[in-house]
């Protein structure tokens, strides 16, 4: 399907069942590139949901078909990393653009590849956290079977979250699985465990309390959270920390003294916006990155 935002050369793919095929397949130039998460309907598909709608700042409304978005990276500077983004947005709307395109412009031209899930929200579900985690499951399985048409290193494929996002993000490393080896789609019997995540002002409708119940297995988890945060506060992320540090999980938890629940919007002026200056290293000095 085609995105509604600029696709490059208008370009689209379905979400294909498990392809086999090797052949390189170049990101785009500019835009991005859209496809659909499974293929054909999504669980939980609300018959005659209603239509998505796009603000002109970019924000998506009520999404019923769920999406994963590939943006541009500068291809001679490839590390075969990659993000997958969480945008946030309350389970009602994703910031598409201020999330996940505004890392991609900043992270693309390093050579890490950034995708933007459009995971259900508003009206597009009966229930969205609950959808929105099928759908984080599915983006994680979809990216690991194009590692290889992608050029991407199928053990350093990483999520990056917002807000909502950002529990979907816990979420995710809270219930991941290994994959369906009895799946008849190819793509369920991957793992849906990301190799590392950062999840910035993480939220949970706006407790202080974590119902987030991790293993020793969860992936290293790096926290980002501004201390003015009146949305979502800084005491979940601080009681995220000490769940994982005492199951022996890598993690940090990087605060900010100011800027409040946009802090880390990379295209803002915020203090908060150099969280990836600070990550980036922190991946690379615990051989989670080249």
């Amino acid at each position: 399907m085609k995105g509604d935002a600029a696709t490059d050369a208008g370009t689209s793919a379905e979400a294909g069942g498990g392809e086999t095929a090797v052949s390189y397949e170049p990101a785009p130039t500019r835009g991005f590139v859209e496809m659909n998460l499974y293929p054909g309907d999504p669980p939980n598909l609300i018959a005659n949901a209603p239509k998505e709608t796009i603000e002109p700042t970019g924000r998506i409304h009520d999404v019923s078909i769920p999406t994963l978005r590939r943006y541009p990276l500068d291809e001679s500077k490839a590390t075969g990393t990659a993000f997958v983004v969480f945008p946030g947005g309350s389970y009602e709307t994703l910031n598409m653009e201020g999330h996940a395109a505004a890392l991609a412009q900043r992270l693309g031209p390093l050579g890490i590849a950034v995708f933007g899930l459009k995971y259900r929200v508003g009206a597009g579900s009966m229930n969205a956290p609950r959808d929105a985690l099928l759908d984080a499951r599915r983006a994680l399985r979809l990216v690991r079977s194009k590692a290889a048409p992608w050029a991407l290193a199928p053990n350093r494929i990483g999520v990056i979250s917002y807000s909502a996002g950002s529990h979907l993000d816990m979420s995710l490393v809270a219930g991941f699985d290994l994959g369906q080896p009895a799946a008849a789609d190819p793509i369920e019997r991957l793992s849906s465990r990301p190799d590392f995540v950062a999840s910035n002002c993480t939220w949970n409708f706006g407790s202080a309390t974590s119902p987030f119940k991790f293993t020793a297995s969860t992936p290293p988890v790096y926290l980002c959270h501004a201390q003015d945060d009146t949305t979502a506060p800084i005491a979940l992320s601080t009681a995220i920390e000490q769940q994982l540090k005492a199951l022996g999980v890598l993690e940090h938890l990087e605060v900010y003294p100011s800027g409040g629940h946009d802090s880390f919007n990379v295209g803002l002026s915020h203090a908060g916006k150099d969280w990836p200056d600070k990550f980036l290293p922190w991946l690379k000095a615990n051989q989670l990155t080249p």
